[in-house]
């Protein structure tokens, strides 16, 4: 049967479902709604981690107006970035179990998997791309494959943090120039000038050829700090799960303590190392 058929339908049906989810949750027993709104990331922002992130809080029936909301936001707007997806960190508490709630979640995070699983399956980006952007135009993928969390046990405390991380990838000397060989002839992503990207990636193909073959490096690049719902039933029963959409909480008349999202600061850590980078713009550098 056809792809895009099969990638329409899917999306079709999980649109269906949350509109569902969204009119369920507007009719369902409220214990307490909060969200918690971000600033837009615009396209010229997608280079520049924020330094500073101001949150800006909603309560009651305008934050669940703008949770629902933003289980439907998955298409790219204009001047916004499509890359640094928008996030929605948020929490729906719902008092008793809600069955019919939580069934339309278990539907519509499957459909997602259906989705993604149909994209996977061609061979190359390019590809995926095309499926993907032919099937469903404006559409981004990453907003669309997120999941909906939730959380049914009565839990002590439900809190919301920043994560700090990195993306780790080990690699050979072989494999960095296969790499930048690849990027040589691709668009450029920093300037827009052809000749200045060659040159720029040719400079970084001679620093990985001075290198022996089996000389081990890793790409160490920090990713984008990002909101995350903390959920903790006991001192050693806790888990963490991302907030770039609303948590939805069961049986929230039970929980003690609910905590709320602060504005984002970055701080120097003193004790982390001054990394020495082989290729700056890479985060490239040799363990």
């Amino acid at each position: 049967m056809n792809k895009r058929f099969i990638l329409r339908s899917h999306f079709d049906k999980c649109t269906q479902l949350i509109e569902q989810l969204q009119h369920a949750l507007v009719n369902s027993d409220l214990a307490f709604c909060h969200y918690y709104q971000l600033p837009k990331v615009k396209e010229a922002e997608n280079h520049r981690p924020p330094s500073e992130i101001p949150v800006t809080p909603f309560e009651g029936l305008d934050a669940l107006n703008k949770s629902c909301s933003a289980y439907k936001d998955v298409f790219k707007q204009p001047e916004l970035s499509g890359k640094l997806l928008t996030r929605h960190p948020g929490v729906i508490g719902i008092k008793g179990d809600a069955p019919e709630i939580r069934a339309l979640i278990t539907a519509i995070n499957q459909e997602k998997q259906n989705f993604k699983q149909i994209v996977l399956s061609e061979k190359s980006k390019d590809a995926r791309f095309e499926l993907v952007h032919s099937t469903i135009p404006n559409l981004i993928t990453l907003a669309f494959y997120r999941q909906i969390f939730c959380e049914s046990r009565s839990a002590y405390s439900v809190r919301f943090t920043w994560m700090h991380k990195h993306s780790i990838q080990h690699l050979s000397a072989k494999q960095a120039l296969t790499f930048l060989q690849q990027n040589q002839s691709h668009k450029p992503m920093i300037t827009q000038d052809k000749a200045t990207w060659q040159a720029m990636v040719e400079q970084e193909k001679q620093r990985i050829v001075g290198l022996s073959e089996n000389k081990k490096l890793r790409i160490r690049r920090p990713i984008r700090v990002s909101p995350q719902v903390n959920v903790r039933f006991s001192a050693s029963d806790r888990y963490h799960v991302s907030a770039a959409l609303p948590f939805i909480l069961f049986n929230a008349d039970k929980v003690t303590k609910i905590g709320k999202l602060s504005d984002y600061a970055k701080k120097p850590d003193t004790r982390a190392k001054k990394s020495r980078y082989l290729i700056e713009r890479l985060f490239l550098e040799t363990p």
